[in-house]
């Protein structure tokens, strides 16, 4: 505790009749039992770290959820945004789906919206894995009404917001309040990277269907220049693919690089499987990227170009042939020349 006071101190040099019944049924013999709880396991704690830095009393006492030994220490001189690595008084309390404690620390001045030395804002603790979804919306819900912004920066090391948070922890829930609180459902961190493109890293199919109701961007790049739908293809998931495209994403709308187009993405992976579920969900077969190159022109540039252990390429370039079959089948151009005048042929 703050100036150096032992904690027998502070229960000594006050009086009060341990034995007097509260209204609420307790005597201050519990709370005095409860103060001893938490200062025997700080003092457990001394010799014991964790990341290398200790828990404080304060931090304990928001972890068991004890109200009124926060106001204690607080009064008694414990700072209420103490920060180690473990996090700040409030973090923990949140973390721990306290939500009596959080509200006292905030009104005793706890910062909402202050990175503790892990990076992290309270809304990241807020949506914990720890306790179950519907108290994460109970934790982000109260941050909102205290009045943290719903997209403000909650994470330092790739700058993301509340709601990417909430679809990398996959909490629906969650990302329905935020996005009805008007959250950015596009918001981008520092690799460009979208609650969408997070939702297909993950599967998660519930979310990319809730982005989609909240006039989501679907042609939105990240820093490699993939939009959603060409990333859900590099991942190789069938269903996250063919949600994107039933949700109102078009497989043949150009993203602003123009470097590549789903179908292309799917044929350069040699992946017939996909490259059948564009086509049968209106991905155009001849329709060209940047140098003017079809599909067509992508799969027979592989098989001029193969890499690799011999049987691993003999194994690809079967896999190419039947893309070509398909592609052929399906209505593609042999004669369709790109920005050097090539053919597929």
């Amino acid at each position: 505790m703050s100036g150096g006071r032992k904690l027998n101190d502070l229960l000594t040099q006050r009086p009060f009749d341990p034995y007097q019944i509260e209204r609420y049924g307790r005597s201050k013999k519990v709370d005095v039992n409860e103060l001893i709880a938490i200062a025997v396991t700080f003092s457990k704690m001394e010799n014991h770290t964790k990341h290398g830095k200790d828990l404080t009393p304060l931090q304990v006492a928001c972890s068991r959820s004890k109200s009124d030994i926060v106001s204690l220490l607080v009064k008694e001189g414990t700072s209420v945004n103490l920060d180690n690595i473990m996090g700040s008084p409030l973090h923990i309390a949140l973390e721990h789906g306290n939500i009596p404690v959080v509200q006292k620390l905030i009104e005793l001045g706890a910062d909402i919206e202050s990175m503790c030395s892990s990076g992290n804002t309270p809304m990241v603790s807020a949506m914990s894995t720890f306790k179950k979804e519907e108290g994460c919306v109970t934790a982000v819900k109260l941050l909102l009404e205290y009045g943290v912004s719903v997209n403000a920066i909650v994470e330092s090391k790739f700058q993301q917001k509340a709601i990417h948070v909430a679809v990398c922890n996959n909490l629906p829930s969650v990302v329905t309040l935020l996005l009805n609180m008007n959250a950015d459902p596009s918001a981008t961190d520092k690799d460009g990277t979208t609650p969408l493109h997070i939702a297909v890293f993950n599967n998660r199919v519930e979310i990319i269907k809730l982005l989609s109701l909240h006039n989501v961007d679907f042609y939105k790049e990240n820093y490699m220049g993939d939009s959603p739908l060409v990333f859900a293809v590099k991942c190789q998931v069938l269903q996250n693919i063919e949600t994107l495209i039933r949700c109102g994403c078009d497989p043949n709308k150009i993203s602003p690089r123009g470097h590549s187009l789903p179908l292309h993405s799917a044929a350069n992976l040699c992946n017939l499987d996909i490259v059948k579920l564009l086509v049968n969900l209106g991905a155009d077969v001849n329709l060209p990227v940047e140098g003017e190159s079809t599909p067509l022109h992508t799969v027979a540039q592989r098989l001029l170009t193969g890499t690799g252990p011999i049987s691993e390429d003999k194994a690809k370039s079967q896999k190419r042939k039947d893309i070509a079959e398909f592609l052929v089948e399906r209505g593609a151009k042999l004669n369709t020349t790109d920005a050097s005048m090539n053919t597929p042929l």
